[in-house]
């Protein structure tokens, strides 16, 4: 009998001609081709394929690869990599947040436990413009009489 390898993790895919609509959980890797309209839960990697898309959201992975086009908030445990010609566009919470050179992100890069903002990005190839927040405190005190 051969032998079982323990080592390879099983993986799930989304075809390039499937679309899913609603919530889509995977207990390992998934690999996302087509299209995914709604929630996604992957316990371990989540790859969005040249050609992929995922949006509505939110997206929660152990860690993300995005060469496609994720329109949603992203969380991972680990780490978000922006590939070349990927794009996402929401906010992100990561331990890590990489973007390399070509890939396009407008978003907010959140901490993944505060509730304010590490920094607003907007990236486009390898641009990088990082905004302060608003100030709604200044926007909305009145003088007082």
């Amino acid at each position: 009998m051969p032998r079982r390898d323990d080592a390879r993790e099983p993986y799930s895919y989304v075809d390039a001609e499937t679309t899913v609509e609603g919530t889509l959980t995977a207990g390992a890797r998934l690999r996302v081709d087509g299209r995914v309209r709604g929630e996604v839960r992957v316990e371990g990697v989540l790859e969005v394929a040249p050609g992929g898309r995922i949006e509505v959201g939110p997206v929660h992975a152990g860690d993300v690869r995005i060469a496609g086009e994720i329109v949603a908030d992203v969380r991972a445990v680990g780490t978000v990599e922006l590939w070349n010609g990927g794009r996402l566009e929401g906010d992100v919470r990561a331990a890590s947040l990489d973007i390399e050179e070509g890939a396009t992100f407008l978003g907010r890069s959140l901490s993944p436990d505060a509730e304010a903002p590490t920094q607003v990005a907007e990236a486009s190839s390898s641009q990088v413009a990082v905004v302060a927040p608003p100030d709604d405190a200044a926007s909305s005190s009145e003088p007082d009489a």
